[in-house]
């Protein structure tokens, strides 16, 4: 009730100033250099994997599993009991002019973060005591048109 009071009592500068303080810390939340357009195509290409996934048989142990090192977008293990760690990178369509496809796109330092953070989720969960098997995968999800494509047992 009071901040609607002191937003009505404010000059236009300070509430100019008001809003654009809320708009950088809203931005703040978004990852390193994103924009909330790309976050939400982001968001849009995990969700379907996931939906994908599921369709498969899979269960989904985690998504955007976070860590100081890093994050993993979705953790899923198929029928078979194999932990997929997966990587999904969104396009929102084909480009033939496009300098790196998607899957290219998990560079060197992506691939050194992915690596610490799965190591951690493995030691958590202590997927080397109990036998479990586990690989990593890139999903390379394109919008318009609509495709999904699995890359299986990447190197990282």
């Amino acid at each position: 009730m009071d901040m609607c009071i002191k937003r009505q009592n404010m000059s236009s500068n300070r509430l100019y100033g008001f809003l654009n303080r809320c708009k950088r810390a809203v931005k703040a939340t978004i990852p390193c250099g994103l924009s909330e357009r790309h976050k939400s195509i982001g968001d849009t290409g995990e969700k379907l994997a996931v939906q994908y996934f599921k369709r498969a048989g899979w269960k989904i142990l985690d998504r955007n599993y976070d860590r100081q090192v890093g994050e993993i977008d979705i953790i899923g293990q198929d029928q078979e009991g194999i932990v997929h760690f997966v990587e999904v990178k969104t396009v929102k369509d084909i480009n033939p002019g496009r300098q790196l496809e998607p899957v290219e796109r998990v560079g060197s330092q992506k691939r050194t973060r992915l690596k610490r953070v799965i190591s951690i989720y493995v030691e958590e969960q202590g997927l080397y005591k109990r036998s479990i098997d586990w690989q990593f995968d890139i999903v390379e999800v394109t919008l318009e048109p609509f495709e999904i494509k699995v890359f299986e047992n990447m190197i990282l």
